[in-house]
């Protein structure tokens, strides 16, 4: 058995909005409260498998045994099945459905997917002029309206007119900011915002960071250095979290529900970041909200205006995410109107970490010149010191790499912005000119597995190593002897500024912001070609004399010490969000 689909699905609906059929939901997930919120179409009852809810009501619904369908007509029933996301689960559902007498069964309605199909059906109903349009279509219409063609003139008026009914909140606290990510994990965004909070609180700010999920592994060395600092490192409840028929059984906590008219707007993808940031919003009472990549930063930008926070600044990735349809397909329709309207409050700011990538977010979304701001990546100062002795030795005997072999380093995210495989190709072909290369790649990624493959030749040498992802990822950078970077989509890759730190010579290609954070250098080379070719080439060059390539690159240390710090990366953030200047020498 499974979900209807196309035109049976269509008939689905159309008989549940007829009352030819009636519409029971199965599962009472914990996320449901959000698809009771915003879907046009409402179960009358729900039916779970977990014998501690049967009689209870989720939602208003009430709750019922697997069993209790056995005594109803199949042929009169449509079952909205909720819990699709796991397959196991999803799988046994079904084929109770099929044995209790084969019910229809259709999957949650999701606006993105589903609202061409619903419309559909409700256009005769919209045609009819009739006012006595019974209770589901009514409502059924009521909710696809408010779905249909989200604008930013939408929905900013719907923040409005939600902020002129939400109760006047206490005045936000001075000096206080809350940074937000999705969760603590290896990566540029998450270094900068443990940097930023670290800046704050070094200058009396009550500096805290919340996540939406618990941190990943390699996050250990971001987690140590806001532990030193003294401040606190939130992970926001989960929707688990939050609801279940024992906790709220009516729907949204009552501190949420004042902002339920905002939320009926939104795309399911963003109702809960949206609701724990307003939540949390409305308890602290910061003066100062950063949020940092494009989903949580318009969930958090909705949350922070919602709140009343007089500054909010959103800063965007390497690019605007039309560049990255493997992280943003699922949310095209709706990711640009929702940057528009945010940005119509003069309380939000948009910044990136380059001139290119402000550049780009201004195309994007059709702002005047200079509206998105550039802040530069900052530099913890003195960061990064030399290897101390017999450390080089260890990494290398660690890893598997001989004392005085060329060591050619990468370190990223082994995903498509990347480009693992070119840094893969032009290194393979640097190991076949020069048979005593390692090469060791430091990163996990979706690629990962592909990646392996490509490289087992290289691999069963003993020649390519690669680690995973891993919190000493400078350590093995300042033991090799040059560091190989092959991405297309770049503001100030981290991984080079570091590189520069430790006085490694360097290989890149040119993406966008690479070129503003690179110090003037013989061994610190773009190279404008993306053949491997013209890479692996450029690669062979700085190693043939690798004592005078590393004495090219030592005074890039001081360079970027001089043009990005901390103190500037504070400094940079309160002032593109119009705080005073007396608030940061104070």
């Amino acid at each position: 058995m499974v979900f209807l689909q196309g035109h049976d699905l269509e008939q689905a609906y159309a008989d549940v909005l007829s009352g030819r059929k009636t519409l029971i939901g199965w599962g009472c997930i914990a996320l449901f409260p959000y698809y009771y919120l915003n879907s046009p179409l409402i179960p009358e009852r729900m039916v779970d498998a977990d014998p501690q809810k049967w009689g209870r009501r989720l939602c208003g619904l009430p709750i019922i045994r697997p069993q209790d369908l056995s005594s109803l007509d199949p042929g009169k029933i449509v079952v909205m099945v909720y819990p699709d996301y796991d397959p196991k689960v999803l799988s046994q559902i079904l084929r109770q459905l099929e044995e209790l007498g084969g019910f229809s069964a259709v999957p949650p309605f999701r606006a993105q997917i589903n609202l061409g199909q619903l419309e559909r059906q409700l256009a005769p109903y919209r045609h009819s002029g009739t006012t006595l349009l019974h209770g589901r279509v009514r409502l059924a219409i009521e909710r696809a309206d408010l779905l249909v063609d989200l604008t930013p003139k939408d929905l900013v008026r719907s923040i409005r007119e939600a902020r002129a009914t939400i109760p006047a909140a206490p005045t936000t606290v001075r000096k206080r900011a809350r940074l937000f990510i999705g969760r603590l994990q290896p990566g540029g965004a998450e270094r900068q915002l443990t940097y930023l909070a670290q800046g704050l609180a070094a200058r009396g700010w009550d500096a805290g960071i919340r996540t939406f999920a618990p941190p990943l592994a390699g996050a250990e060395g971001y987690l140590a250095g806001l532990g030193q600092s003294g401040f606190e490192h939130r992970v926001l409840p989960s929707v688990r979290d939050v609801f279940s028929p024992e906790q709220t059984p009516d729907g949204l906590p009552l501190d949420i529900e004042a902002i339920a008219p905002v939320l009926r707007r939104l795309p399911m993808d963003l109702v809960h970041y949206v609701a724990m940031a307003y939540r949390e919003l409305i308890r602290d009472r910061p003066e100062l909200v950063v949020s940092y990549l494009d989903i949580f930063n318009i969930g958090v930008g909705i949350a922070a205006l919602l709140a009343g926070i007089p500054h909010v600044l959103v800063s965007g990735r390497n690019l605007n995410p039309m560049h990255f349809p493997n992280h943003y397909a699922f949310a095209e329709g709706w990711i640009k109107p929702c940057y528009e309207a945010i940005l119509c409050f003069p309380e939000v700011h948009l910044t990136a970490n380059s001139v290119a990538g402000a550049a780009s977010y201004q195309e994007w979304l059709g702002l005047p010149r200079k509206q998105v701001t550039a802040i530069p990546n900052g530099l913890l100062e003195g960061a990064l010191p030399p290897l101390a002795k017999g450390e080089r030795e260890r990494i290398r005997r660690e890893i598997g790499v001989p004392l005085n072999a060329p060591m050619i380093v990468g370190v990223f995210r082994l995903a498509d912005e990347k480009r693992p495989f070119l840094f893969l190709d032009a290194a393979q072909l640097v190991a076949a000119a020069a048979p005593d290369v390692h090469v060791v790649l430091v990163g996990d990624g979706p690629l990962r597995d592909d990646i392996v493959t490509a490289g087992r030749r290289l691999a069963d040498e003993g020649r390519l190593h690669m680690t995973g992802a891993r919190s000493d990822a400078t350590d093995i950078i300042a033991a090799g002897d040059l560091v190989l970077h092959t991405a297309w989509a770049e503001g100030h890759p981290n991984v080079l500024m570091e590189a520069q730190l430790l006085g490694r010579p360097i290989i890149c290609t040119a993406s966008h912001g690479t070129a503003e954070c690179l110090c003037p250098s013989t061994a610190i080379r773009i190279v404008e070609s993306d053949a491997p070719e013209c890479l692996a080439a450029a690669t062979l060059t700085l190693l043939q004399d690798r004592e005078s390539a590393t004495a090219a690159a030592r005074p890039a240390r001081a360079w970027l010490f001089d043009h990005f710090s901390i103190a500037k990366l504070v400094e940079n953030t309160l002032t593109a969000v119009g705080l005073p200047a007396d608030r940061i020498a104070d």
